[in-house]
């Protein structure tokens, strides 16, 4: 399950865009900017004085915007809906790159997230929910290794809902399921960017760890594989990790530590 997930959530994008463009091919109104016959400028979308002729040019804007809509002349119109969510999935996707944006992906790793509960910036920009947005934020601060940042914000976004309930919620209210499935997704989050275990592979008999400094001074996990499973304990001190490393049998481990001064691993067999 921990295996190939990017291509996991890949192949649902391509079955929900093939859904909505079967639904929405007919009719005037284009969900967000991916879709259908918006599929082409998508990456136009943040450039605006690039959008082709047949669609309007609104004035230009800092983040990606939501959706555009096919009005009676024919033309796609771009509409003034910018989400939180759209930022995320314009990078998550790679319709954007923190090279080819480096000022919007600054401003959404550094400003947006809980934070933005306090600081009130951009109040045009509607915040994200729990799923899916606060879950690709996650993803996002992975790939750039922010594991102490990904640490503060769950608890920010989590630990009151622990708190109040014992469970995670599908939304940051409790409008919604107190008790989602999809939250268990955090669990992965923790698992692969603060312990440390960052992918196991069955087929391959590999784990891979990828150690960095989330600011804790300890910590310790337990994943099954089979009838076995992976453990993984370690402390920290001075930029120092030790770790304790427990394989199933026949498994074999690689790890990085960036930013860490020393990883010592010490390995086990169940």
């Amino acid at each position: 399950m921990l295996h190939d997930e990017r291509s996991f959530y890949s192949t649902i994008t391509r079955i929900v865009i093939i859904q909505f463009k079967r639904t929405f091919t007919t009719t005037k109104r284009y969900p967000f900017f991916g879709l259908s016959h918006t599929l082409h400028i998508r990456r136009q979308l943040y450039h605006l004085d690039t959008v082709p002729e047949r669609t309007e040019v609104h004035p230009r804007c800092t983040f990606f915007i939501d959706n555009a809509i096919r009005g009676e002349d024919g033309k796609l119109h771009l509409t003034r809906n910018r989400t939180e969510t759209c930022q995320y999935y314009a990078f998550y996707l790679g319709t954007a790159t923190p090279q080819s944006h480096p000022e919007l992906w600054a401003k959404m790793m550094n400003e947006f997230g809980p934070v933005r509960q306090t600081s009130k910036a951009y109040p045009e920009i509607h915040p994200s929910n729990a799923f899916i947005g606060n879950y690709l934020r996650m993803e996002l601060l992975s790939s750039e290794g922010r594991s102490k940042q990904i640490l503060e914000e769950n608890q920010s976004y989590y630990l009151p809902m622990a708190r109040q309930t014992g469970t995670l919620w599908e939304n940051m209210t409790t409008s919604a399921s107190c008790n989602h499935g999809f939250a268990a997704h955090m669990a992965r989050v923790l698992y692969r960017d603060v312990l440390g275990v960052y992918d196991i592979s069955p087929t391959e008999k590999k784990v891979t760890l990828r150690f960095t400094d989330c600011g804790l001074k300890h910590c310790k996990g337990s994943i099954p594989v089979g009838n076995e499973s992976v453990d993984v304990e370690w402390t920290m001190q001075d930029g120092q990790m030790d770790v304790s490393l427990k394989l199933p049998q026949g498994y074999t481990y690689e790890h990085t530590s960036p930013g860490l001064s020393s990883c010592t691993i010490t390995t086990k067999t169940n």
